[in-house]
């Protein structure tokens, strides 16, 4: 039970972080509210990995409805949503030709990457 509500909290951080990401992409800097979309998406990534975590430590290796583990179902999460912050980190090195300023490129090509690599060593 606890397995499972920890692991759709991650799910919904993780995703609410990578659209507020996308939706920064998008907003000039310029604007009051980029700074605030900018801290939910920093603040959700790293609650939604910590509840990431927390979901493998009450896992306890049951297989789920889906033919998965559940040490297996939180990798297979993981490597989701690192497939989605790559392409956060690719639209925002293309939304450097509409806008100016940097837009979290950097950041995303490391969450990117340490969502695949956590995602390989707890598989």
């Amino acid at each position: 039970m606890y397995f499972s509500i920890a692991l759709w909290i991650a799910i919904v951080l993780t995703f609410i972080s990578i659209i507020s990401n996308l939706i920064f992409c998008f907003v000039s800097n310029y604007y009051k509210w980029a700074v605030q979309i900018e801290s939910i998406s920093k603040q959700c990534r790293w609650i939604g990995l910590v509840y990431f975590f927390l979901a493998w430590f009450m896992g306890d290796g049951s297989i789920l409805s889906s033919g998965r583990n559940t040490f297996e179902q939180v990798a297979h999460w993981m490597s989701i949503f690192s497939v989605g912050w790559f392409i956060v980190f690719v639209v925002s090195l293309l939304s450097k030709l509409w806008s100016d300023g940097d837009k979290m490129s950097g950041n995303a090509l490391a969450i990117a990457l340490l969502f695949l690599v956590v995602a390989f060593f707890i598989h």
